[in-house]
């Protein structure tokens, strides 16, 4: 996946808003990750950023020791009713050694796919990612 400069604008597909948040992990810019969120995923970042000072330089940090010398592979993008998954990983520059799988979540919100936390915690969003064979029936 190739890494953006800048956010991309507009209305865009899941696969261009996961290129968004990944690039703007990359690059440790937390305010262009959070503009690809849904509201209420915002609003909970926002509100662990009020409660801790050091919270966008813990996240920021974290993205650079995950990604460092690393690049991305999207692996697989499945639909299902009103939302999509796509899952991705981390490959090491040296010895080209995977993460584990990694996945985002989207969903509708005012007209644009946004990313989601809001549906992690339902266990039917679990079982379609490690369900390798139903993710595949829907692989674009």
């Amino acid at each position: 996946m190739d890494l953006l400069e800048s956010p991309l604008e507009g209305d865009l597909a899941p696969d261009q808003v996961v290129q968004s948040i990944l690039s703007a992990m990359y690059k440790g810019n937390y305010d262009w990750w959070l503009k690809f969120w849904d509201k209420k995923t915002r609003d909970n970042f926002e509100l662990q950023k009020q409660q801790d000072v050091n919270f966008v330089k813990n996240l920021t940090n974290q993205w650079s020791e995950e990604l460092k010398d690393h690049y991305v592979v999207l692996s697989r993008f499945a639909e299902k009713n009103s939302f999509v998954i796509i899952t991705y990983k981390f490959v090491s520059t040296a010895n080209k050694k995977e993460s584990d799988e990694k996945y985002l979540v989207f969903v509708i919100e005012d007209n644009k796919w946004r990313a989601t936390h809001t549906l992690d915690s339902y266990s039917f969003v679990d079982g379609i990612v490690k369900n390798k064979n139903e993710l595949q029936l829907h692989i674009r």
